[in-house]
Formats: structure tokens, C-alpha cells, sequence
């Protein structure tokens, strides 16, 4: 698809003379080198900042309003975590080993082609996705050990609040390494070769 000389400016375009030099094609909008592009590094920030607002499913307001202490407040986060456990619990019961699977091979083909086949696009992908996959084990491993603990109250808040920390340094770590991964990925590309 081709937008032409008297088309919309797209973003980045709307000097006149750009349009004098050539057509603009969609991968001039949109372009697929990930590392370079700021809507990559935008969706980077939403990732983890959205990844850091729940904890096992469980909105954060909720966790921080039970620390009060009222009877209300404690009761809502021991609902919402009982609900967040029974998905997670069914998920992995129903599904599981098919989940797996089609994460392994998702993880695999990333790698592959990211890694192996050097394809930018995918070794972006693969930055966003792996961590996200840790993330999901992570709170799996926390879900089973608060259910077989069976934690309620206060004890389980200390438990969400460790957890949301843990998350956290997991999230500002793994988007250090994304950032040095990116910067690596662009001087090779435009300083080395």
C-alpha cells in the first residue's frame, strides 16, 4: 500500500518535501526495526507498568486499602485473591500441559528467529515476551504457596506485597537488559556494519 503525493502527511512525514522525494510506503510509517522505534520502548513502559499493577490478578488498590485493617477492606482482598487462585488454578488443571506446549513453541520459535536467524523484530519480541513468561511462573509458584499455606489476612497481604516487589525488580531488571540489548542491536547495526 502506497500513499502518494496528495495523501495525508503520515507522523514524521509532513514536510513537503519529503513527499517530492519518493512514495511513502507503510514500512516507512511503521517501520519494523523494533530497538529504533520509540512505539516499541512506549510499549516496553506499558508492559511492565501494567505487569506491576496486579499482583496474581488481584488489582493493587485492593491489597493497599486491606492494609487498614477494617473488616470490609480485608474481606475484598481475601475474595479477590480466592477468585484470582480458583482461574489460576483452573487454568493450569484444564489446560496446562497444552499451555505449556504452546509456549514452548512460541518461546522456541522467537529464540529461533530472533537469536539464530537475527531478525530485530523478533529478538524485540522475544525481550517483551521471556520476562513476561517468568513473571507468569513466578506468580504460579507464589499462587501455590499461598494456597497450600492458606493464607488469609494479614499474613497474606505481607505475602501480595512481597510479590508485587518481586515483580518489580524483576520488571526494572529485565528492561535494563532489553535496553542494553537494544543499544547493542543498534551500534552493531548502524556504527559496526
Amino acid at each position: 500500500m502506497r500513499y502518494g503525493q496528495g495523501g495525508f502527511a503520515p507522523l514524521g512525514c509532513a514536510h513537503p518535501a519529503y513527499w517530492n522525494q519518493k512514495d511513502v510506503t507503510i514500512f516507512d510509517i511503521i517501520s519494523p526495526r523494533a530497538f529504533t522505534s520509540l512505539w516499541f520502548w512506549i510499549g516496553v513502559a506499558l508492559v511492565w507498568g501494567h505487569a506491576s499493577a496486579q499482583v496474581l490478578g488481584v488489582p493493587w488498590d485492593i491489597i493497599r486499602r486491606a492494609k487498614s485493617g477494617e473488616a470490609d477492606s480485608v474481606r475484598d482482598m481475601n475474595d479477590a485473591v480466592r477468585i484470582a487462585l480458583g482461574r489460576i488454578a483452573r487454568t493450569a488443571d484444564k489446560g496446562g500441559i497444552w499451555l505449556a506446549g504452546l509456549i514452548g513453541f512460541a518461546g522456541a520459535a522467537l529464540i529461533s528467529l530472533g537469536w539464530f536467524y537475527r531478525v530485530e523484530f523478533f529478538r524485540a519480541l522475544t525481550c517483551l515476551a521471556l520476562p513476561l513468561l517468568a513473571l507468569a511462573l513466578l506468580d504460579l509458584r507464589w499462587a501455590l504457596r499461598i494456597f497450600h499455606g492458606e493464607l488469609v489476612g494479614e499474613p497474606l497481604r505481607r505475602t501480595l506485597v512481597r510479590l508485587r516487589w518481586a515483580r518489580r525488580a524483576i520488571g526494572a531488571l529485565l528492561a535494563f537488559v532489553t535496553l542494553i540489548i537494544g543499544a547493542i542491536d543498534i551500534i552493531r547495526s548502524y556504527i559496526l556494519f
